[in-house]
């Protein structure tokens, strides 16, 4: 597992809006602010750039062929809600809407799509939806702001809830080949390094960066036993299906 430094997402540098911080991932304010200045600068889901949605569609794709023959389906980590506007009109397009939930913790209601045909729920997992019954989750891209203990805390409360299927999309999964994880590392623990000395001020800490190892085995110790592996085509990222039950019924 790598750590990870941004100064900026969606081209909104984080120094305009507050204090980098190189040891600690970013507050509640820090994304509030954020997302108000997102959401200023692309007022609609077209407005934002092509390359994230033409990523962010084949993400949704991908998740609809996975849950297909799904009756209630859990979000967690919405973000934006483009990825559940997507979702929603695949299954309309087909005939078949399944009942929707969606889980934000930091994008405020204001900002959320209006009159979506599924549910927005502010808050966060399991807490915002107790008593609800999901046969599948889905979470794209959210394990970077979790360590470890906190990653595998986050993925037995899915059990835990009565989940048995979960699928998470998007991961940036470190790449192993040409060396790439190699430079990756010792750049990343050169950082590491300076900003316990307080010496690098010019990024915030972002978050972690885990391999598909680190994913499976995290998972295994979570207590999910079939898992299959795949990728996205157009950016690369991979997709996990983790299941409670292998596929012979145990």
């Amino acid at each position: 597992m790598d750590k990870l430094w941004q100064n900026q997402w969606f081209g909104i540098n984080f120094k305009d809006f507050s204090t980098l911080d190189p040891n600690n991932i970013g507050d509640e304010e820090f994304y509030k602010k954020f997302y108000s200045i997102l959401y200023d600068q692309f007022p609609t889901y077209d407005s934002l750039p092509a390359e994230w949605r033409k990523a962010k569609i084949e993400n949704t794709q991908d998740i609809f062929f996975q849950c297909i023959d799904k009756s209630s389906i859990l979000s967690i980590g919405a973000g934006t809600g483009f990825v559940e506007e997507t979702l929603h009109s695949l299954f309309v397009a087909r005939g078949q809407v399944p009942s929707l939930s969606a889980i934000e913790p930091n994008v405020p209601k204001e900002y959320w799509p209006k009159n979506s045909q599924y549910q927005f729920i502010q808050g966060y997992f399991p807490d915002v939806v107790k008593g609800q019954f999901f046969d599948l989750a889905y979470a794209v891209n959210i394990d970077y702001c979790f360590t470890d203990a906190e990653y595998l805390h986050f993925l037995r409360s899915i059990l835990d809830f009565g989940i048995s299927d979960l699928l998470l999309a998007g991961l940036d999964t470190m790449k192993h080949s040409h060396g790439g994880s190699i430079r990756r590392s010792f750049k990343n623990h050169v950082r590491t390094v300076l900003a316990r000395a307080h010496l690098s001020t010019r990024k915030q800490f972002w978050g972690y960066l885990r391999s598909l190892d680190d994913q499976i085995i995290l998972l295994t110790q979570a207590g999910f036993k079939d898992i299959q592996v795949g990728q996205h085509n157009f950016s690369g990222d991979s997709w996990i299906r983790a299941s409670a039950i292998c596929s012979d019924g145990h």
